[in-house]
């Protein structure tokens, strides 16, 4: 192209210029399959995207845009895909644009097809707290998009955003396994993590005419340490239980005879506790 000046008498010296059309657009239908539209997601993971395009005439870059305009990458050609690190795990995002460029200026973007990231398995699980008939499955994580799925025995117990759950209804002195993974909005999974806990013992059932409080365990009469019933009287000496208590036969020559006497005639009248008539 060129312009020149012009007037009656002819036409001056041209000067050559170039100028740039924007680029072109997509031409898509909206009826098409998802896998033949002209900008597509393709892997994904937790934190991560790939957003694939097919060239348009004479773009320069693709530039992705957020929402609020601001810009998440750019795929330069003859490169048609770019990975867009940084994103929230479990979240969808749904307000991306995609705009070819050149040094003109920018020609019509298309919208991002909504997407969501993988679930993360960043998390820890417990059992705490344990009764006779519950335990608590505790969940120690940062994850707010994620929904926490709760499992044992491969049937689902519960799931939501919440990061603690109580199992109820358990029988007493039993080991108990809960699978514990993450879900986002589409129903993707985490690697699922295990807990173990163990309900508490129940209770010794009380005998017959036994006033003992529930969870009061009773004591075994084998190992229980016999005690001396109220009013006994008999003393003990040198260790011994039921010796006679004489307080002025260690050093007798008699001791012995004494000690004997004592034992043959022991219950007579004419001993007491204590002190021996001779």
């Amino acid at each position: 192209m060129y312009v020149s000046a012009v007037n009656a008498t002819g036409e001056g010296k041209r000067s050559a210029f170039t100028q740039r059309t924007l680029p072109a657009g997509w031409n898509t239908d909206p009826s098409a399959p998802e896998d033949s539209q002209p900008i597509r997601i393709g892997d994904h993971g937790e934190h991560f995207v790939v957003i694939i395009v097919d060239p348009v005439e004479g773009a320069d870059q693709y530039k992705i845009v957020d929402g609020k305009g601001n810009v998440v990458g750019i795929i330069t050609t003859p490169e048609t895909a770019t990975e867009i690190g940084g994103l929230e795990s479990a979240k969808g995002y749904d307000d991306w644009t995609v705009i070819p460029i050149n040094d003109a200026g920018e020609g019509e973007g298309k919208p991002v097809p909504p997407f969501v990231t993988l679930p993360s398995s960043d998390f820890k699980v417990s059992v705490i707290d344990p009764t006779r008939q519950k335990l608590t499955i505790k969940v120690d994580s940062s994850l707010k998009n994620e929904i926490f799925v709760y499992a044992s025995g491969g049937k689902e117990l519960h799931r939501g955003k919440g990061k603690v759950f109580t199992v109820r209804d358990l029988t007493a002195d039993q080991f108990y396994t809960f699978d514990v993974w993450t879900e986002n909005s589409i129903h993707e999974k985490s690697e699922l993590k295990k807990a173990t806990g163990k309900t508490l013992e129940a209770p010794v059932s009380p005998g017959p005419g036994s006033s003992a409080q529930e969870g009061t365990k009773q004591p075994d009469p084998e190992k229980e340490k016999p005690v001396e019933g109220e009013g006994s009287n008999e003393n003990t000496d040198d260790g011994q239980s039921g010796s006679p208590g004489f307080q002025d036969i260690d050093n007798s020559y008699a001791k012995n005879e004494i000690l004997a006497l004592y034992d043959k005639r022991r219950g007579s009248s004419w001993i007491r506790e204590g002190t021996a008539r001779l």
